[in-house]
């Protein structure tokens, strides 16, 4: 390693921990939207302002716009029509809608940058929207886990894959036409020095997002029979579904059956439970589609 050109006294550092010092700075990373942020930070008080969280998602025309197209969708099947945040809040409670209103916040942070990734970008954002679809269902099947939290989980799961692509763009997209199946870590680790999960982890600490949905960023990808927190074990059987269904995901993603995942939770074998969250899916990725 030759020395630095502008202190000879010191050694220039090398290409790769360039690299890993960007993603651990999360360098070129965007601000979480600013409405969502504060929503969150309000739900994370002792005492949440409920009229504050109704105002300001009313004062985002688009963001309450897609709030109530939601309300309204397959994934909640309200039995009448929801026609304002308000009517929303008493229907679902405060916290479902601020969880679903920052899942799709984080929609904005997915859009833009270069064309040439814009497909990476847009595979991300519909697996994780079909992760996100089917971690809220199968929730109801683990004890202790808010259906919401794992549907705002499941958004962000893979959002250390975004910061990734915007870092070091080239890269990383060789990377992933060479493992379509999405098993990329081991790869990240031994050519970027860390991988998707902890850049997600750091990435969802600096936005403010809550402990356990950073803890179920951080644990994604680990065995399911490893880990004993509640709402990672939802974010990796979801995750396993989506992949084993091509629910939101093409037919290289398809995945060898997990006997743990099977025994803890059966109705991930439920083909009818499969359809609902096929159709949830569909109609969720066309309102929060970016």
């Amino acid at each position: 390693m030759s020395p630095h050109p502008e202190n000879p006294g010191t050694t220039a550092p090398s290409n790769d921990a360039v690299i890993l010092n960007r993603l651990k700075a999360l360098e070129g990373l965007p601000p979480f939207p600013a409405v969502a942020s504060r929503i969150l930070t309000e739900c994370q008080k002792p005492a949440p302002e409920v009229d504050t969280i109704i105002t300001l998602i009313e004062c985002d025309a688009a963001l309450g716009g897609r709030v109530l197209q939601l309300v309204n969708s397959p994934l909640y099947a309200a039995s009448r029509q929801v026609t304002s945040i308000g009517h929303a809040v008493v229907m679902l409670g405060f916290k479902c809608v601020a969880q679903m209103a920052a899942a799709i916040s984080a929609g904005q942070v997915f859009a833009g940058g270069s064309p040439d990734y814009e497909r990476y970008r847009r595979q991300t954002f519909e697996q994780s929207l079909a992760c996100a679809t089917i971690a809220k269902g199968l929730s109801r099947y683990v004890d202790d886990v808010s259906a919401d939290e794992a549907f705002l989980a499941g958004v962000m799961h893979d959002v250390g894959k975004l910061v990734m692509l915007k870092v070091v763009p080239e890269a990383y997209c060789v990377l992933l036409e060479e493992h379509k199946d999405g098993m990329t870590s081991i790869c990240e680790v031994d050519q970027f020095g860390i991988d998707h999960s902890e850049v997600g982890n750091r990435c969802g600490a600096k936005w403010g997002l809550p402990a356990e949905i950073n803890t179920a960023i951080n644990n994604h990808h680990r065995d399911f029979e490893q880990t004993d927190d509640g709402l990672s074990k939802v974010v990796i059987a979801a995750n396993y579904l989506a992949r084993q269904q091509g629910i939101g995901a093409g037919p290289e993603l398809a995945t060898d059956t997990n006997k743990a995942i099977e025994e803890a939770i059966p109705e991930v074998q439920d083909s009818s439970l499969h359809e609902t969250f096929r159709e949830q899916y569909s109609a969720i990725n066309e309102i929060c589609s970016v």
